[in-house]
């Protein structure tokens, strides 16, 4: 191996190396998230606030939800990635607005939450909580 070849080889490891590194902390950092949420948490409905379709773009396939929630009259929004397609929602129709999701906020900050999109709640009295978050956003 040349010299040059060597700078290249070492470039490249280095820049695996920091990849890895990105790439494992922020699967810690998203695993302690679920985690700090599902130690202790409540439910309450969502509703979506932005649809972002990212199928037919070079960033992915997947879309990009915003959604807001209320807990103690304090409005708190997030943004969650699902593969999840709400038609109605592509241009935030009335049918969009009035549909309602659960989701699940830690009890110690209400401002982490995950919704789970696959359990609508509109028009129900009392939401169920689940034993966890699994499956959650």
């Amino acid at each position: 191996m040349d010299k040059e070849e060597k700078k290249t080889f070492v470039q490249l490891l280095l820049f695996a190396i920091a990849l890895a590194i990105i790439v494992a902390v922020g699967l810690h950092n998203r695993k302690k998230y679920f985690s700090e949420i599902n130690v202790e948490f409540e439910v309450t409905e969502g509703w979506i606030t932005s649809y972002n379709d990212r199928r037919f773009s070079d960033n992915g396939h997947n879309r990009i939800i915003g959604y807001s929630y209320s807990v103690g009259g304090i409005l708190y929004s997030r943004k969650a990635v699902t593969e999840k397609f709400f038609i109605e929602c592509e241009d935030l129709s009335e049918l969009c607005k009035k549909k309602r999701f659960r989701v699940a906020y830690s009890k110690k900050d209400p401002s982490k939450s995950l919704i789970d999109f696959n359990t609508e709640v509109q028009g129900l009295s009392k939401i169920e909580k689940p034993k966890d978050v699994f499956g959650f956003r």
